[in-house]
């Protein structure tokens, strides 16, 4: 039986937050994409813009055979002073207030460590749009069927490579500053994100164990 994930949208915001368009968020696995991130695409993204900020986030789970990469990581970023954070592990009602507020989920991947790693199942794409955030993303695995046509970015190729880099910040600076563009993204990831919640999961299993 094929299935997929699904979210709770009862733990989403009803609100309009205000929203810094220029805040950057990360909270997949580092070993997932984020050295290419703090190698090359976030200071392209200083240079075409001075005020973009980056927060990460992430789970309470680290992986000890990879702890010499957290540790090259975490030095890389103290490089950047206060442009990047580190935001701490968040409940997932926390987690949604923070994508509520912020302005692209950025997420390049695989990582050159893991370059056969895809997404099966992606859910930080489900709940970015849920909250209304557009995402910036390659178009691998499972990503192109999560994300809804206009919600965000895919790009294709090489994450490591001059051309994929140079259409990942092209794409992030675009949502930052054009507020059509954004709304659009947000508007679109929203309606997407109704097909999303648990309860239409609960009606597929349903009508699956009808058919077996």
């Amino acid at each position: 039986w094929l299935t997929r994930n699904g979210i709770d949208l009862s733990a989403f915001p009803t609100e309009d937050l205000p929203r810094n368009r220029k805040s950057l968020i990360c909270s997949a696995r580092p070993e997932r994409g984020l050295d290419v991130l703090i190698d090359k695409i976030f200071p392209a993204l200083l240079k075409a813009d001075p005020d973009f900020t980056l927060t990460l986030y992430g789970y309470n789970n680290p992986v000890e055979h990879l702890q010499p990469f957290y540790a090259a990581l975490a030095d890389k970023t103290r490089q950047f002073g206060d442009k990047i954070k580190f935001g701490g592990h968040l409940k997932k009602h926390d987690l949604y207030k923070v994508y509520s507020q912020a302005g692209v989920y950025v997420y390049p991947t695989p990582s050159p460590i893991y370059s056969g790693f895809s997404e099966i199942s992606c859910i930080s794409a489900m709940e970015v749009q849920a909250a209304g955030l557009p995402i910036v993303t390659s178009n691998r695995g499972a990503l192109p069927e999560t994300i809804a046509p206009g919600a965000g970015s895919l790009i294709d190729g090489d994450p490591t490579s001059d051309e994929y880099v140079n259409k990942f910040v092209d794409a992030v600076v675009k949502y930052a500053n054009d507020d059509q563009a954004f709304a659009d993204a947000s508007r679109l990831g929203k309606e997407h994100a109704k097909s999303l919640d648990w309860d239409q999961v609960a009606s597929e299993w349903s009508e699956g164990f009808d058919q077996l």
